[in-house]
């Protein structure tokens, strides 16, 4: 900030992402691939966390590994959905078949992107996400034939 007594204009504040994977090293990785970006403001590794914590988290995206070891990415965002969360929601997941990129699709995900892809494509299917555009990271719409939004 200039000592010459102007101000500088407020920056504008970071988005708010909240990460669910089950998996604790995929969660800190997808945590520091966000946070040169966004504000990370919950790493949960369990439905009944997100369910519980959404509403205090506040979040402006939240991103979702599919495979749960206690339901499933699909019904946690369904239910995000049924208790009143409209952020978008981005799918991270290992399942490439064109049928979970429709599931998600199916439930309000906006974003769906591969795990051996997220160092690259995550960042920007979150900013895609926030415009309300779909995405999807490119190894799976070469084996799907999806478009990005």
């Amino acid at each position: 900030m200039p000592n010459d007594g102007t101000r500088q204009p407020p920056r504008p504040a970071r988005k708010r992402v909240v990460v669910l994977d089950d998996h604790a090293a995929m969660l800190e990785h997808a945590a520091v691939m966000l946070r040169e970006d966004f504000a990370v403001v919950a790493l949960l590794t369990d439905m009944t966390s997100l369910l519980d914590g959404w509403v205090a988290a506040q979040p402006d995206v939240v991103v979702l590994d599919i495979s749960l070891r206690r339901g499933s990415g699909f019904e946690a965002c369904a239910r995000l959905r049924a208790a009143g969360c409209a952020a978008p929601v981005v799918f991270l997941s290992v399942h490439q078949e064109p049928d979970f990129v429709q599931a998600a699709w199916a439930v309000g995900g906006v974003g769906y992107v591969a795990k051996r892809d997220m160092g690259r494509y995550l960042v920007p299917a979150v900013r895609a996400a926030l415009r309300g555009c779909r995405y999807v990271s490119p190894a799976i719409r070469a084996l799907t034939g999806s478009a990005r939004g």
